[in-house]
């Protein structure tokens, strides 16, 4: 009845993507981009288990990636994520 073929392409034209193809090609294009630095981070963190471990043949799990990403940021960028809490409390972060 308004002359839009779906409620995506009603929903899209005021906003910066005008429509569902731009948003898809946005997506695309994204994903193309990000995929191969994805890759080389995963590499890293592999690399971090099969380390730790002193297993060199460690295969990657699903939920391993918090732990591990956890000792990689305390070993190449010397961030702890508890310290790193003390300053954000959660009171003070959900207001």
């Amino acid at each position: 009845m308004l002359g839009y073929s779906s409620y995506s392409e009603m929903v899209l034209e005021p906003r910066m993507a005008k429509s569902p193809m731009m948003v898809q090609n946005f997506e695309d294009d994204l994903t193309r981009r990000i995929a191969g630095m994805g890759a080389k981070e995963m590499d890293r963190l592999l690399k971090v288990k099969r380390k730790v471990t002193k297993d060199p043949k460690a295969k990657w799990n699903p939920w391993d990636f918090a732990y591990y990403a956890n000792i990689y940021k305390k070993e190449v960028y010397d961030i702890d994520e508890d310290k790193l809490k003390e300053y954000f409390p959660a009171e003070h972060v959900k207001e």
